[in-house]
């Protein structure tokens, strides 16, 4: 079973923790967008360096689906290039407009390679 925002999910398959190396930190430019596609048919995951941290949050502005692939970084936020859709880069909260939001990732950098860390269902 799975429990979310206190109900329970008892026919769910079970979730785990997954990791995807990705590229090494060296290919990131700093406070701009780099789109990856993940292993075996999982999505896409934007990721963006900014002030020595890494971030990984959706690929997608939700406001009509535009790319952020390229989108700067601005003042702690990834802003869409389509319409300037700002979005928190710690909680993927819209900041232009409420109820609009992105996933957010967790991060890790091992010798040097960008790792994201998230949880999937495990359907084994």
């Amino acid at each position: 079973s799975w429990r979310a925002n206190g109900a329970t999910f008892p026919d769910a398959p079970p979730m785990r923790k997954a990791e995807y190396p990705l590229v090494p930190l060296s290919e990131l430019t700093p406070d701009q967008t780099k789109i990856f596609t993940l292993p075996e048919g999982k999505g896409e995951v934007a990721l963006a360096l900014h002030n020595g941290k890494v971030y990984a949050f959706g690929s997608l502005c939700p406001h009509q689906n535009a790319s952020l692939q390229d989108a700067p970084i601005e003042k702690g936020c990834v802003v869409c290039k389509r319409h300037g859709y700002r979005f928190d880069l710690k909680s993927g909260d819209c900041r232009t407009v409420g109820g609009y939001g992105i996933p957010i990732y967790k991060t890790e950098v091992r010798e040097g390679i960008v790792t994201v860390v998230c949880l999937e269902w495990d359907e084994k």
